[in-house]
């Protein structure tokens, strides 16, 4: 990806489909419900994909 240089995801739904970090080819950050809900209000612009 061009310019971004953190992707976040979801702890809750990393485990409902049963994944982890190293399953992943990009580096994340793992985020609870609630932390990312925090990191969103937190934000200007928000790509979601």
């Amino acid at each position: 990806m061009y310019d971004v240089e953190k992707l976040y995801v979801e702890k809750e739904s990393m485990e409902q489909r049963g994944l982890t970090a190293d399953d992943l080819i990009v580096p994340v950050e793992i985020l609870s419900t609630s932390e990312l809900a925090d990191l969103m209000e937190q934000q200007d612009v928000i790509l979601d994909y």
